[in-house]
């Protein structure tokens, strides 16, 4: 299965976006995300490609920096599309270690994508 960069980092995207939500539900605050601008930003519509790139390496680089059974189950699940029981017989780890992995992955690439945008 090919999942595009553009997709994966769109979900990435996604996914921290309703992790802050959640975690900033419980004030009642209202987060009130421009959904045209989201689209416009995720989709490159202003950046040029050397802007591009430099994005790139900076998540490749993330991605470097994590601990290797957590990238390695990061690939197989999201560039690989492997399901966990899948990862766990290549890895020889059980289900929920491979589901770990991969929360403990994103967490983190959210963390440094959190820090790159401040």
């Amino acid at each position: 299965m090919d999942i595009p960069f553009d997709a994966w980092i769109r979900r990435i995207m996604i996914n921290t976006i309703i992790s802050d939500y959640h975690k900033n539900k419980k004030y009642k605050e209202k987060i009130d995300y421009n959904v045209q601008e989201f689209d416009r930003i995720s989709k490159g519509a202003d950046q040029n490609l050397g802007e591009s790139n430099m994005q790139i390496e900076l998540i490749m680089n993330a991605m470097n920096h994590l601990p290797d059974t957590a990238r390695k189950v990061l690939n197989l699940y999201v560039f690989e599309g492997f399901t966990h029981d899948e990862i766990s017989g290549k890895l020889g780890i059980s289900q929920g270690t491979s589901k770990w992995h991969l929360h403990e992955a994103r967490k983190k690439l959210q963390v440094f994508l959190k820090k790159l945008s401040v």
